[in-house]
């Protein structure tokens, strides 16, 4: 079995709005083996949120907001 819990590659994520189109996350890559922990810090709008309910959302579980 592997140690591989989660392995996301080149995850983008992008928004339709009437101003146009909004490039939310760009070319996300993240791994997480068993035992690990991770924590996210970086400036607001640098798409921490958008990548755990990106993540969320993918898993089929309820946003995160």
């Amino acid at each position: 079995m592997s140690d591989i819990l989660l392995d996301i590659k080149n995850l983008n994520i992008v928004y339709s709005t009437t101003d146009g189109v909004v490039r939310a996350l760009n070319d996300a890559n993240l791994q997480i083996r068993r035992g690990e922990a991770l924590g996210l810090v970086g400036e607001t709008g640098a798409g921490k949120s958008i990548l755990i309910d990106s993540i969320n959302a993918i898993l089929g579980n309820r946003t995160s907001r």
